[in-house]
């Protein structure tokens, strides 16, 4: 019954989902109460939406608990931080980097970088992101390249772009060409046009006409980079 609701969401069903999820929840899968949190939380029914956010938290379901605090947030209800914070402590690094996320988003550089680090640390490719903007604006490149490449590596594409940069600034021009050509890859439209000019000026004394490092992509979330709040 699971399936069926995933198959008519695909469709772009939504009532046909919703049928398939509630049946599937009255026999007891509790992933289907994630499910139609979810859509319910799309289609704007916040109530429904916070009924099966919470039977999906004390079920276990992971991710649940993550997301239900972020949907928590976004109603402005204080209690979404203290629910993110107990995600995170239990474990989970998508909600540790939404803390480091939301610490950047008020200023706290102490606090983001703790959460970075702790997201990193668990394997959330945004953490190792968020670290290498903080050592870029801290001038260490040396960290920056280091935590750049972890999250280029983990397929972050925004990271693969600022390697790219951050290599071109140190005039390691076979290194840029191979970053912006994956980040370009990715779909990084200014990596594409960075690669085509750093092929076409190659070789040559200085690279004027790349756009300057300044174009770096500096979004903690990023998300992108974008601010994921309910990737599983």
């Amino acid at each position: 019954m699971l399936e069926l609701g995933d198959l008519g969401l695909l469709k772009r069903d939504a009532p046909q989902a919703l049928s398939w999820w509630t049946k599937a929840l009255e026999a007891g899968e509790d992933l289907a109460a994630y499910r139609l949190a979810d859509l319910h939380q799309v289609l704007g029914d916040t109530e429904k939406a916070s009924l099966h956010f919470r039977r999906a938290v004390e079920a276990g379901v992971p991710g649940a608990a993550n997301d239900y605090a972020m949907f928590l947030i976004s109603q402005g209800d204080d209690a979404g931080r203290g629910q993110l914070l107990r995600a995170a402590e239990e474990g989970d690094a998508l909600a540790m980097y939404n803390l480091a996320y939301l610490a950047a988003e008020r200023g706290d550089l102490t606090e983001n970088e703790r959460w970075s680090r702790a997201s990193a640390e668990a394997g959330h490719p945004g953490g190792a992101f968020s670290l290498g903007l903080l050592a870029y604006e801290r001038g260490d490149l040396e960290a920056a390249e280091t935590w750049y490449r972890k999250a280029a590596g983990a397929q972050h594409s925004d990271a693969m772009f600022n390697l790219g940069s951050l290599l071109r600034e140190r005039a390691d021009l076979d290194g840029a060409e191979h970053w912006y050509g994956r980040a370009a890859a990715a779909g990084v439209a200014e990596a594409a046009e960075n690669l085509v000019l750093l092929r076409r000026t190659k070789g040559l004394q200085g690279i004027k006409v790349l756009l300057p490092i300044s174009g770096i992509v500096g979004v903690v979330c990023a998300f992108q980079t974008r601010h994921v709040t309910n990737s599983r």
